[in-house]
C-alpha cells in the first residue's frame, strides 16, 4: 500500500509500533554501546549517507580523541568490581530456549520434498500455483507467480477453503477450489460472488534433519553438540553482559557529574529524536505527529526535556562506570587500536574514516573503551555455581 493511502489513525500506530520497538533499544546506548554504535555506524557508512555530516551537533565534544569523558577527575566516581558475583546456572538459557532456536534455524533451511507420496498436511508450508476467474472472467491472474506461491495451510492467505483443498494433495497434483467472498468484501469485483481457482500443489517444504552432517554443512561447527553449546554459550555470554550493566550502577557511587557532558549528550538524544521525526514524516506524511515529544510519548515539552535530561544523566554515569573500570584494568585505547576494533567490526578504512569525519574522533574511542572494559568485566566478576 503505497504511503500516501494509509490512514492517519493507522500511520500512528504502525509509528508508535515502530517506537515501542525503539523504545525496547533505549537503553542499548547505556548498556551495550560497544555493539550498537558500531553497527549504526557500519549502516549509514555501508549506505553512504553521512546523516549527521551537517549538523551542529558535535558527538565528541567533551570526549578525549581516547575516549574518556573531559572534565571526569579521580574520586568523582567508583566501582567496587570484587562486589560483582553472579550465578552461572542463572545466567543459563532454558533448555526450551535452545531448542527453539534449533528449530528456527532448521526452519530456514526447508527444502521442497521429493518424496512423491508425501502429502499436504495441516500446518504445511507449501508452493502452489494458480489462476482464478470469477464468472468465467480471469480475475488477479497476476497472483499466480512465476514458480509459485509460498504459504503456509491454515494461515489463509487467500482463504480457509483454498486452505483445506490443499490438504492431502502431493506435489504435481491439480485441482479447483472454489472460494465465496463476503458481501462486505472490500474488493468490490469480488464482493458477494464465488471465485474458481485453479491450483497446482507444486511442491510441501520439509524440515531438515538435525545431524553432525547437516551441522557441518551449514553451520562454521562439525557436530551437533558443538552447535548446541555454541547457543548455550551465546545465551551466556549474553546475560552475563546484561547482568554486569545491570548491576554496575548498585556497586559505584558516582560523587560528581560531568554537567557540561550531560549537556551536549541531551542535545545529542533530542537531536536524534528529531531526525527521527522527520524520518516518520517522509514515510507517513507530515500529519503525523505535531511535535517531536508527542513522538516520544510525552504531553509537553518539559517532560520531554527531563526525559532526556534524566536518559543523558544516567548514561553519562554507565560511561563513568565503565572508564573507571577500563583505568582500573590498565587497559589502553590507542588510535590505532580504536581502528582496529571498528575494523573488527566488518568496516572499511573509507568507512571508519567517514565515521570520524561524521562523528568525532572521541565518539567512535569511547565505544572501543566501553566494549574493552566490558570484556574485562565478563572475564573478571566472580562466577559461582
Amino acid at each position: 500500500m503505497a504511503a500516501e493511502n494509509i490512514s492517519k489513525s493507522k500511520k500512528k500506530r504502525l509509528a508508535i509500533e515502530k517506537a515501542r520497538q525503539e523504545q525496547k533499544q533505549k537503553k542499548v546506548m547505556a548498556i551495550a554501546w560497544a555493539v550498537f554504535i558500531p553497527t549504526l555506524i557500519v549502516v549509514i557508512a555501508a549506505a553512504g549517507i553521512m546523516f549527521y555530516r551537517s549538523t551542529l551537533i558535535d558527538y565528541s565534544r567533551y570526549l578525549t580523541d581516547a575516549g574518556a569523558i573531559k572534565g571526569v577527575n579521580s574520586g568523582d566516581v567508583t566501582v567496587d568490581i570484587d562486589a560483582l558475583s553472579f550465578s552461572r546456572s542463572e545466567l543459563l538459557p532454558e533448555d526450551e530456549t535452545v531448542e527453539s532456536d534449533i528449530e528456527y534455524m532448521l526452519k530456514g533451511h526447508e527444502y521442497i520434498s521429493e518424496d512423491a507420496g508425501l502429502k499436504a498436511d495441516h500446518g504445511d508450508k507449501v508452493n502452489v500455483s494458480y489462476t482464478s476467474s470469477i464468472d468465467g472472467v480471469s480475475y488477479n491472474e497476476a497472483l499466480a507467480a512465476d514458480g509459485g506461491e509460498d504459504m503456509v495451510i491454515d494461515e489463509e492467505k487467500i482463504s480457509a477453503e483454498f486452505d483445506s483443498a490443499i490438504v492431502g494433495h502431493k506435489k504435481g497434483d491439480s485441482f479447483s477450489v472454489k472460494v465465496a467472498f463476503a458481501d462486505d468484501d472490500p474488493d468490490p469485483a469480488r464482493a458477494g460472488k464465488t471465485a474458481v481457482y485453479e491450483v497446482t500443489l507444486e511442491g510441501i517444504y520439509v524440515t531438515p534433519e538435525l545431524n553432525d552432517e547437516f551441522v557441518a554443512a551449514n553451520t562454521e561447527y562439525a557436530t551437533v553438540a558443538e552447535y548446541r553449546q555454541s547457543i548455550i554459550d551465546s545465551y551466556y555470554d549474553r546475560n552475563l553482559r546484561s547482568a554486569i550493566s545491570s548491576s554496575l550502577s548498585e556497586n559505584s557511587a558516582v560523587n560528581a557529574y560531568p554537567e557540561k557532558y550531560i549537556d551536549n549528550l541531551t542535545k545529542v538524544y533530542n537531536d536524534q529524536y528529531e531526525k527521527q521525526l522527520e524520518s516518520y514524516k517522509q514515510y507517513f506524511g507530515s500529519d503525523l505527529y505535531g511535535s517531536v515529544y508527542e513522538m516520544a510519548g510525552y504531553t509537553d515539552q518539559a517532560s520531554y526535556d527531563a526525559m532526556l535530561r534524566d536518559r543523558a544523566r544516567e548514561d553519562t554515569a554507565y560511561a563513568m562506570e565503565l572508564e573507571y573500570v577500563f583505568k582500573q584494568s590498565g587497559l589502553t585505547n590507542t588510535e590505532d587500536e580504536v581502528r582496529q576494533y571498528y575494523a573488527d567490526q566488518g568496516m572499511s578504512t573509507d568507512d571508519i574514516d567517514s565515521a570520524v569525519e561524521a562523528y568525532g574522533r572521541g565518539y567512535l574511542a569511547q565505544a572501543a573503551l566501553q566494549s574493552k572494559a566490558m570484556d574485562y568485566l565478563v572475564e573478571n566478576v566472580t562466577i559461582t555455581d
